[in-house]
């Protein structure tokens, strides 16, 4: 105060003493003394004073006042190139205590949003202040660009849903991609605010103008790739897949943690194949989604399903348990991955993935019911009633429970309880193509033959069915009477050993309709079925088909396996007529099919050689086939079992197609120590020269092997065919309820359960070969 009193002219002595009473908050005379300072100063001195003068006004109260000060602080600073934000923040600031909104939007009208982050509320004082001035794109812009951390304050949340809530619908006059870049990277790095200007702006823009500006360069750029998730979603409403799934992998590009991207570039379950694997970049994409994704576990069940569908694979099925693995509790990709592995045999894996997800949810029907599969591939049957029981009691309405259920009865041995089964899934789902086929199966093996070939007519619908529908224009024939100008078509189907099993049924429809059919067959059985069935015009299956089967006279076609369906009268006519058959410990005969006797004579004569004038009994035998799948490999003997199958002295000759040199080793070795010649005949073809090898095997003695299309050459020979089988019901279906094959009666089946070894059967082969060796004996003396 002395110093004033001195030196009452000095702008410095006032200054510093305004200074003192702005420390002290008394505004009022801290704005007396920068006032005196103001009046004895240069203008240069002068533009600081100003500042100083506006924050002891705004201290006073008088907001007015303090707003001029400030602007004027602010333009001096302006005129010598340097912009002062703080003068022009306080200003501002000042105006909206004012509610001055014209002022505000008139000194912020050239400001950049993006500046003033480290200015807290000047985006929502100037964004009001535009609403208020009616200037609404310059208030969205503003209210959009505010710091992100304002998203978790209540003000700033009501004034921002409030501008965009009252902004005249009418107001589109717009570009919108302006305001999305513009505030880009305040928008795309908070999901709220983005939702809601998207929101806003559907409702004003058409969609394709909303993708055009979401999609430009300028803003893909701006907003570091953030806007593309937001692409990706409106085109997953609104777009095709394949934009979807462009837009995904742009967003992966410029952000490849991304998650949500892989699932829309992986397809929908919908999408995936039924029939076949799924495209190879599926399979790529569902691993890189398993490898990426550690938190969202609906997208990793989605990579799950998609992987699925691929080629099978050990590191495919890595995969999956990975996926199993990372999320122990979320049970549908417990469920999911333990249900595949079920599909590719391997229920060890599956169980306990399974039990895991029965562990998390106690009623998970259809756990359950992929639970009791596990248990029915590793030959565990009562396991598997009992899981199947509870999926049922779990969801009564599910049909695989019953499915399932039927399949373990089967594999305890029960049909009557696998039919009973089998019917009520059907009731709960008719169009259940497996469930239609394992119940005719089951009919089959009762004795249920009219019921059991009208289920069969439904193999076509199964996923996976090992032949397709041959595409011949002319229509079904549905036991239909012919003219005698028509020709029916009937062509094969499945595998060689099904086409010569239902071959016999063309005796019958040769017998209806002569020289009236026309059969497609395996170009390898061409020769055979001709001499077989002279009346018969046989054509071989070829691609493209061949020009005479879409000849005006073809009026009809059937599938060979559909035949049996119009014949059963005369099946149940030729079970009873060879009824007694199977009390005889072998049958010779009864087969259908012509050899050529010139060549059957050749063989014989061969065989004849390879015994060194000894009166061997000539064998035929195969012990596995090419296909060892789980199940499959079940039904296959080993090169040791098949040598004890044979009798002591036997000449046996390989029909086995496939093979590896050990094998052949160890079945040499073993024949050795009893006297048994066993002979691959060199030169002769034993896949494809298929009329060969049924004249050779017309030159045999007997047959031992499984029942794979060896078997069926045999029995549609009549050469007396003995086959090793695994079965808990000690039935397979082709008996249809009899002790034997009817319409193959020189096939003689030896069971075993699956759980035991084959050591009884293996002997009871070898004693029947033995006995008819010794018949053989007799007939030569």
């Amino acid at each position: 105060m002395n110093e004033l009193i001195l030196d009452p002219g000095n702008p410095q002595t006032w200054e510093v003493a305004g200074q003192q009473k702005l420390l002290q908050s008394d505004g009022l005379t801290a704005a007396r003394y920068f006032t005196r300072a103001l009046s004895s100063t240069n203008e240069h001195i002068a533009s600081d004073i100003f500042l100083k003068l506006g924050l002891s006004l705004e201290m006073a109260g008088d907001f007015s006042m303090a707003a001029d000060n400030y602007i004027k602080h602010f333009k001096m600073c302006q005129s010598t190139g340097e912009f002062n934000k703080k003068s022009l923040y306080r200003a501002l600031g000042c105006f909206h205590k004012l509610n001055d909104f014209k002022s505000i939007t008139k000194y912020s009208n050239k400001l950049n949003p993006n500046d003033w982050n480290d200015s807290p509320g000047i985006h929502e004082i100037i964004g009001y202040s535009n609403f208020h001035q009616e200037n609404f794109l310059s208030a969205i812009i503003w209210i959009l660009s505010a710091p992100l951390q304002r998203d978790f304050d209540k003000e700033y949340q009501n004034l921002f849903n409030f501008i965009l809530d009252n902004t005249p619908n009418s107001y589109n006059n717009f570009d919108p991609k302006y305001i999305l870049t513009c505030a880009s990277k305040q928008i795309f790095n908070s999901h709220k605010r983005a939702k809601s200007i998207l929101r806003w702006l559907s409702l004003r823009k058409s969609i394709e103008t909303l993708r055009y500006s979401l999609s430009s360069l300028e803003l893909i750029l701006a907003s570091e790739g953030n806007c593309i998730p937001y692409i990706l979603s409106l085109e997953g409403q609104h777009g095709t897949k394949g934009r979807v799934q462009h837009r995904a992998r742009q967003c992966l590009i410029l952000n490849p943690e991304h998650i949500p991207a892989y699932a829309h570039i992986l397809p929908g379950e919908e999408d995936l194949p039924s029939d076949s694997p799924a495209e190879f970049w599926v399979e790529r994409w569902a691993k890189a989604t398993l490898i990426t994704s550690t938190s969202d576990p609906a997208i990793i069940n989605k990579a799950v399903i998609s992987l699925k569908s691929a080629e099978n694979s050990d590191i495919k099925n890595c995969y999956l348990i990975r996926a199993a693995n990372l999320f122990p509790s979320f049970p549908v990709i417990q469920y999911n991955v333990g249900s595949y592995l079920n599909e590719c045999a391997l229920a060890e894996s599956a169980e306990p993935i399974l039990r895991r997800a029965l562990i998390y949810i106690p009623d998970y029907a259809k756990a359950w019911s992929a639970y009791s599969v596990s248990h029915c591939i590793m030959l565990q049957p009562q396991e598997a009633i009992d899981a199947s029981k509870r999926s049922i009691n779990s969801n009564p309405d599910l049909a695989s429970g019953y499915t399932n259920l039927a399949m373990s009865y089967r594999g305890a041995g029960d049909i009557p309880n696998a039919i009973v089964a089998s019917k009520v899934a059907l009731k709960k789902n008719p169009s259940n193509a497996v469930t239609r086929m394992g119940l005719a199966f089951n009919q089959l093996s009762d004795g249920a033959i009219e019921q059991g070939f009208e289920n069969y007519l439904s193999r076509w619908q199964q996923k996976g069915f090992p032949s397709r529908k041959r595409p011949f224009p002319q229509r079904e024939w549905v036991n239909n009477k012919l003219a005698k100008h028509e020709k029916f078509l009937v062509y094969m189907e499945q595998g060689m050993g099904d086409e010569l099993m239902f071959s016999w049924f063309l005796l019958l429809l040769d017998e209806k309709y002569p020289n009236q059919i026309i059969l497609e067959c395996d170009e390898r059985l061409v020769n055979l079925f001709q001499r077989s069935f002279p009346r018969v015009e046989v054509l071989p299956r070829t691609a493209p088909i061949q020009s005479r089967l879409f000849e005006p006279d073809v009026r009809w076609k059937l599938p060979i396996a559909h035949l049996p369906h119009f014949f059963t009268s005369k099946i149940r006519a030729l079970i009873k007529e060879r009824w007694s058959l199977p009390l005889q410990p072998y049958i010779s005969g009864y087969g259908w099919l012509t050899l050529n006797p010139t060549r059957v004579q050749f063989w014989r004569k061969y065989l004849e050689k390879l015994s060194n004038g000894d009166k061997r009994l000539v064998v035929g035998v195969a012990w596995r086939s090419a296909n060892l799948a789980r199940a499959r490999a079940l039904q296959y003997v080993s090169p040791d079992e098949l040598v004890r199958s044979l009798p002591d002295g036997a000449l046996a000759i390989n029909l086995q197609y496939v093979y590896d040199d050990s094998e052949i080793e160890i079945i040499e070795a073993g024949c050795k120590k009893r006297d048994i010649i066993f002979h691959t005949i060199p030169d002769l073809d034993l896949r494809d020269d298929l009329d060969e090898i049924m004249n050779l095997c017309g030159a045999l003695d007997a047959l031992a092997c499984p029942l794979t299309s060896t078997a069926f050459m045999g029995g549609s020979l009549g050469v007396p065919t003995f086959v090793f089988r695994s079965a808990p019901s000690s039935e397979i279906w082709q008996q249809l309820g009899t002790p034997h094959l009817p319409w193959l009666p020189s096939i003689r089946v030896f069971f075993r359960d699956p759980r035991d070894d084959w050591g009884d059967v293996l002997d009871m082969v070898r004693d029947r070969l033995t006995l008819l060796a010794k018949e053989h004996t007799i007939v030569a003396k």
